[in-house]
């Protein structure tokens, strides 16, 4: 878990605009003077319409237009081109 990494992190929550969300946030780290940070978000299928728009617990069917959520993650790592690049 992140917690037993023991290195500073930050929990970020925007739904859909978690990813550019976290690099945006992350850049701004890098500009005050952070080394490296590392972005990342993951989803899992549902999450979003069981906490916001149709809780699957009330047994509420999807209307024919809702969307599906995806369950995937994705990352990146980012920092200053001369600390990290020595090529």
């Amino acid at each position: 878990m992140l917690k037993d990494l023991d290195i500073p992190s930050i929990g970020l929550f925007g739904a859909c605009s978690t990813m550019a969300l976290s690099l945006s946030l992350g850049s701004m780290l890098i500009d005050s003077g952070a080394d490296c940070i590392i972005a990342a978000a993951s989803s899992h299928f549902c999450s979003s319409e069981r906490q916001f728009r149709f809780p699957l617990e009330y047994g509420e069917q999807r209307p024919p237009t809702s969307q599906w959520t995806v369950t995937g993650a994705g990352s990146a790592v980012v920092g200053k081109r001369g600390r990290w690049n020595r090529g």
